[in-house]
């Protein structure tokens, strides 16, 4: 199955060329009288990974004259997030007297034309995502209601392993991890950049077990995620200036062995930005943390896993990931070192929440996965060093102007959001 894109916004390079081939179809075209413009479509195959940001390597050009020139057969498409390239075809060739010197009121338009593409091509930011004919916000992809699952194995155990001994590690709730907070930080991101629809099977998906269970994840969750994850790292990675680099998700990394992150987002190089626990719902939920007191309850397990995983990669979040919710998780400590005080934050969203302005599984991961891809906030901070969530910095632009910038996102405003802490901006 074959979808077909629009032309991307961005910058062409035309060259020219000459084929007797192409020649011929041009003139059979100048001969029939046919003077329409190009009609040019971009297929695309399923098993690309992005054809978010792409750029024209070679685009096709007709050239004004006797008909010397020629569209090339076929052009290529290449992805900032791929190392893939597409092999693209325009389908009708453009009769090169539909623009021959002498018709000076074709030069006028094509002048015309060229000037308005130049203009519009200049109010494109170079992190612009380019619109697909099946698109929506990055808010509504991840907010879609999640696929249903139907659990036929259903384990009583936990099995206490895989966690290191925290000693006089803090557990408590991380109250500001919630919709408000994280809007501020990244409404703009969420509202006013499209990405692919991803139209996946609803369910019930049979889960009989741990392993399924992450599959069916890989095959319904992360594609939803993927393209939202590296629009984000695209529109950050503009305003810090740098590169960020490319990430996914992977199953049973390891993190310091024998333990492994059941999943994992994680950049080609192996860096490490979320780690994970997977459980099934029968071995724990959430309300189990409520009603413990000791942190050698079994109930504290898993969230003492994901903080081994996180002082093990020098990683700030992860999550613990049942087919009944996800529990988000961000960890103090000491990188590498058991030993040292450690503080394990955590909140929980339900697998069925979904809807706008709610906070759902899938938007979650991507809340955390952003502040984990900004470097500073990725690597670990002592127990209490981290900033609020919804903190603001103030500084002054170019004109002298007081403005405010979001510590996670960047995201720029010149009015605080009513409440929200304050403080300098760092010199640069």
């Amino acid at each position: 199955m074959e979808e077909f894109y629009n032309l991307p916004r961005v910058a062409f390079t035309y060259q020219s060329y000459s084929s007797p081939s192409t020649k011929r179809g041009i003139q059979e075209a100048t001969d029939a009288g046919d003077h329409e413009h190009i009609d040019i479509s971009l297929r695309k195959s399923h098993s690309l990974r992005s054809t978010i940001g792409g750029s024209l390597n070679q685009a096709p050009k007709a050239v004004a004259g006797s008909g010397n020139g020629y569209i090339p057969d076929s052009f290529q498409l290449t992805s900032p997030f791929s190392t893939q390239t597409e092999n693209l075809k325009p389908t009708r060739y453009l009769p090169t007297s539909a623009y021959h010197p002498t018709n000076t009121f074709s030069i006028l338009v094509t002048a015309f034309l060229s000037l308005t593409l130049l203009l519009f091509a200049m109010t494109i930011p170079p992190f612009s995502v380019p619109h697909t004919w099946a698109s929506q916000s990055v808010q509504d992809s991840l907010t879609a209601a999640n696929p249903t699952l139907n659990v036929t194995v259903n384990p009583a155990n936990l099995v206490p392993t895989n966690a290191a001994d925290l000693d006089g590690a803090q557990i408590m709730r991380w109250d500001q991890f919630n919709i408000d907070s994280l809007r501020q930080a990244y409404g703009d991101i969420l509202d006013r950049y499209p990405v692919p629809t991803v139209i996946g099977h609803h369910g019930p998906h049979a889960v009989n077990g741990l392993r399924r269970f992450k599959q069916v994840f890989m095959d319904n969750l992360f594609p939803r995620l993927a393209h939202p994850i590296q629009t984000g790292a695209t529109v950050l990675g503009a305003r810090l200036g740098a590169a960020l680099p490319n990430v996914s998700i992977e199953k049973d990394t390891i993190v310091d062995w024998p333990r492994r992150s059941g999943l994992s987002l994680v950049s080609d190089d192996g860096t490490h930005f979320l780690v994970g626990c997977v459980l099934m719902e029968s071995q724990w939920d959430s309300t189990r943390l409520e009603s413990s007191h000791y942190l050698e309850d079994l109930a504290f397990l898993p969230l003492r896993r994901v903080a081994t995983y996180c002082l093990a990669t020098d990683t700030r979040y992860g999550f613990v990931l049942t087919p009944g919710e996800v529990v988000v998780v961000r960890v103090s400590g000491t990188a590498y070192d058991y030993g040292q005080p450690c503080r394990i934050e955590w909140q929980a969203v339900p697998w069925g929440a979904s809807g706008p302005d709610t906070l759902t599984v899938s938007l979650s991961l991507w809340f955390v996965a952003m502040m984990s891809l900004n470097p500073t906030h990725h690597r670990l901070l002592p127990p209490g060093a981290a900033p609020p969530l919804n903190l603001w910095l103030r500084y002054q632009d170019p004109a002298g102007v007081a403005a405010y910038k979001h510590h996670l996102s960047l995201r720029q405003a010149f009015c605080l959001p009513a409440g929200a802490p304050v403080d300098d901006a760092p010199p640069t």
